[in-house]
This record gives C-alpha cells, structure tokens and sequence, in this order.
C-alpha cells in the first residue's frame, strides 16, 4: 500500500508540526552522528515516518522511513 494523504503531507515538514492523528510513536534511534532519530508508523498505511535534523545545526524535518523499517 503506498503512503496514505496524511503522511504524504506529513513528509518534508518542519519538525515544529506535530504528527498526524495516525502516527503512533515508535523507538527514539540514533543515527550515524549520535543524534536522536523520532520513529513513528502509520496506523493507516504502515508508512514508516522519521523525525530528524538532517545535521546538527539544522532543524527537525519528517521524512519517510518506509514500510521496511524494522522498530
């Protein structure tokens, strides 16, 4: 199933806006550079969705995690 409305419009958002009624929190990961990682899943589609700074002296944005990823 592809990626639900929701989460379509959820990715590529600052990370000021809050998830959609239809994520539910998952694991806080870390990345590569030791910062947080905010896992969230679809209720919907299953769509994996991820809340990060691309780096550290940039701010949070939603991106797709996919349905693959395991958390």
């Amino acid at each position: 199933m592809p990626p639900c409305e929701r989460c379509h419009e959820q990715a590529g958002r600052p990370g000021h806006f809050p998830p959609h009624r239809d994520l539910v929190p998952g694991p806080v990961l870390r990345d590569e550079a030791g910062q947080k990682v905010y896992t969230y899943r679809c209720r919907r589609c299953g769509q994996a969705m991820l809340l990060q700074a691309p780096a550290a002296d940039l701010p949070d944005r939603w991106s797709f995690g996919g349905r693959t990823c395991r958390f």
